[in-house]
């Protein structure tokens, strides 16, 4: 920790927040290069998930 008690290295954010140092690490870089808009979820690859609120129950009570 740093003299004002914000941790600063990549494992005691880690540690801090519950991901692994790879994960702060891509967050460091995102926030490197666009800054707080690189915080943003990204877009994940893949087919676009349907709300399971959009789809009627495929059983009945």
């Amino acid at each position: 920790m740093e003299p004002d008690g914000l941790p600063r290295s990549a494992s005691s954010v880690a540690a801090a927040t519950g991901v692994t140092t790879e994960t702060v690490s891509k967050w460091r870089g995102r926030f490197l290069k666009d800054r707080l808009d690189g915080l943003g979820d990204a877009p994940r690859p893949g087919r676009v998930r349907t709300s399971p609120t959009n789809r009627s129950p495929s059983w009945s009570g």
